[in-house]
């Protein structure tokens, strides 16, 4: 690192000792400071990767204070640089090896996805084609719960008179274009699986009027952890402030998900889980979970984030 001090370069030590002296003898003086860092990264997707920063300071007419300021800053900010470029070269390497891990990017920085945190280590029972299959049966049950919210909050703000002579009708996934690939996995994947299994319209028939305020699909970033996730929902459940999550499958018990979604906004105090699975219940549907454990429940996620950044460095 160099200074350059009317027309004269100091090296990083000799302007520092300088610094020292008792004498104001830089002020006025000092009209530039150009700093950077550079190594090498060994963990990057491609080998022995050599990034450098470089940021330069205009410090004509400051003081001896405020040289010092403006250096210990700015050597700061070009060694953050580097920290953020061996963070993201780490999560592109993840991502190429691990199919099953993702990361999105805010501000030039990769945030691991909740998801992946708590299942990268998890190991299925059940053939990938399968998974498959399971997966695009809840994505569109998903589909099918919001846009039910959504019609249903329109359906409110109608009159009476317009409530009973349009009433809240469900979607036809079939004629809803993003679906297409789903619909085709399953009508054709050999488990024979069909959205009509689930329990989505009796649960959320039973339990609409329960949701107000809703927002949907609402991403949340935690710059604590480094990690990121999409919520199914924030809401008022039964007039408390919610995170609400969807679930098709057999994990309906786990509140990590929604604690990590849950501590990225303020003033929720519930996590409720919506089972919409298939069901043998007389009903037709299961009771939601609730759960009012948010700290005790990011525990335990805070401590799964522990373990990846173990395992991944990240």
């Amino acid at each position: 690192m160099e200074k350059n001090v009317k027309g004269k370069v100091l090296t990083e030590s000799q302007l520092l000792i300088e610094l020292d002296k008792k004498e104001d003898l830089l002020s006025n003086r000092v009209m530039e400071i150009s700093l950077g860092v550079n190594g090498t990264i060994s963990t990057a997707p491609y080998e022995n990767w050599k990034p450098s920063f470089f940021m330069k300071v205009n410090t004509e007419g400051y003081t001896k204070e405020q040289i010092k300021q403006a250096y210990l800053q700015g050597k700061d900010e070009v060694k953050e640089q580097f920290k953020l470029e061996k963070n993201n070269c780490k999560a592109e390497l993840i991502e190429e090896k691990w199919e099953n891990i993702g990361f999105s990017e805010k501000d030039n920085l990769k945030y691991v996805w909740i998801s992946s945190v708590l299942g990268w280590d998890v190991i299925w029972r059940i053939p990938d084609f399968e998974l498959l299959q399971y997966g695009s049966r809840g994505t569109i049950g998903h589909e099918m719960a919001h846009d039910y919210v959504r019609k249903y909050m329109e359906f409110l703000l109608k009159t009476l008179e317009k409530q009973k002579e349009e009433p809240v009708e469900w979607m036809n996934p079939e004629e809803v274009k993003p679906l297409e690939r789903h619909i085709a996995i399953l009508l054709n994947g050999s488990l024979k699986m069909h959205w009509d299994d689930l329990s989505v319209k009796k649960f959320m028939e039973e339990n609409i009027k329960k949701i107000t305020r809703p927002e949907i699909e609402v991403k949340v970033w935690n710059e604590e952890h480094l990690y990121m996730g999409r919520a199914d929902m924030f809401c008022d459940w039964d007039g408390i402030p919610s995170v609400v999550d969807y679930k098709c499958g057999a994990d309906a018990g786990d509140f990590r998900q929604l604690a990590a979604e849950a501590v990225c906004r303020k003033g929720v105090e519930q996590m409720v889980i919506c089972p919409i699975g298939p069901t043998d219940n007389k009903t037709g549907y299961m009771k939601p979970k609730i759960s009012t454990d948010i700290a005790g429940e990011f525990k335990l996620f805070v401590k799964k984030r522990h373990q990846f950044r173990k395992q991944f460095g990240i």
